[in-house]
């Protein structure tokens, strides 16, 4: 199957993942997603949702309890008997909570009981926006760069440390990486 997930209003990003949603679809897969709550995050699970057809828990990651829980109650909707969420808040910009969010996934966590697991990062800001000659606000400059640049490294770093763990690695693991 190709996953068609919506990136604006007027364009359709495509994935070609045949291969490996086929090997996904008979198994039991953890899928993580990081800023999951609206938009692109939201179209991604949905896509895993509906994509695959054996089991699937999802871990939503995201800075709005509401948002996270519509994003679960979407998923479930799509496939009510193979889909599970888990819900887990957190500020990426902040490092304190990138650090707490990093150990709650990744450090005491066993994947063994999943074929595939899917750590998909998301999470990213366009702000600060502006004429260079105009100033830039420093806090929001350095929440851009530990959004866009730190959070990103940071768990996918935790995430292949984890995943190379021979006593709670899966069979399968994969990262994917989203920016704009």
């Amino acid at each position: 199957p190709i996953l068609k997930l919506p990136c604006s209003a007027s364009i359709d990003c495509f994935i070609d993942s045949t291969f490996y949603l086929q090997t996904m679809s008979l198994s039991n897969n953890l899928v993580i997603i990081v800023s999951v709550g609206k938009g692109f995050g939201r179209s991604i699970a949905s896509a895993f949702a509906k994509a695959l057809l054996s089991k699937v828990h999802f871990i939503l990651i995201g800075e709005s309890e509401e948002d996270l829980q519509v994003t679960a109650e979407t998923v479930a909707s799509l496939r009510p008997t193979t889909v599970t969420s888990e819900l887990m808040l957190s500020d990426l910009a902040d490092h304190t909570a990138l650090l707490a969010l990093a150990e709650r996934l990744f450090s005491s966590r066993s994947f063994t009981d999943y074929t595939h697991v899917t750590f998909i990062n998301n999470a990213q800001t366009i702000q600060p926006i502006g004429n260079i000659d105009s100033g830039i606000d420093p806090s929001l400059l350095s929440r851009a760069i530990q959004l866009n640049v730190t959070s990103p490294m940071y768990l996918t770093s935790e995430c292949m440390r984890a995943m190379r763990d021979t006593t709670r690695a899966p069979a399968r693991a994969a990262v994917v990486n989203i920016s704009s």
